[in-house]
């Protein structure tokens, strides 16, 4: 993969016109992604601080793939990624000169992003926290109720 498959801009009309469908098809893995491109579309992009958004989409043979993006000074976001196509989207952003505090996506996403990113930048990566997105099933009722 080269780095310029991904479609990068700070356009977000551009970015859900080409990635929305994408990120509404699996909602729960892409539940952050959808409030912060929410919150952008509503509130504006300025709302996370003076420097525009990073949105990128990985197109191939059609269709999306996978998408990034980073309200500064946030981390970098990722949706989930092939360990191959994990150096794509670093040496990119790298080549452009971004200086990234963090990567946040799954465990194997960023440890592959990680390891790309340190190819390209000589950066060394420390894990600073994990998170876990947890589901709710079917509330039981105590037996007996309280």
């Amino acid at each position: 993969m080269r780095p310029d498959d991904w479609h990068l801009t700070g356009n977000l009309d551009a970015f859900l016109a080409r990635a929305g469908d994408f990120l509404r098809s699996r909602p729960v893995p892409h539940t952050l992604a959808l409030t912060v491109t929410e919150t952008l579309r509503t509130r504006g992009t300025a709302v996370y601080g003076s420097e525009p958004p990073v949105l990128g989409v990985l197109e191939r043979a059609g269709r999306v793939r996978a998408v990034l993006f980073r309200t500064p000074p946030h981390p970098l976001r990722l949706t989930a990624l092939t360990p191959d196509w994990a150096d794509a989207p670093a040496a990119r952003l790298a080549a452009l000169g971004h200086v990234l505090p963090g990567v946040g996506a799954d465990r194997d996403t960023a440890a592959a992003f990680a390891a790309a990113w340190r190819r390209h930048t000589g950066a060394t990566p420390v894990l600073h926290e994990r998170a876990r997105l947890y589901r709710l099933g079917t509330p039981t009722p105590p037996e007996p109720a309280p």
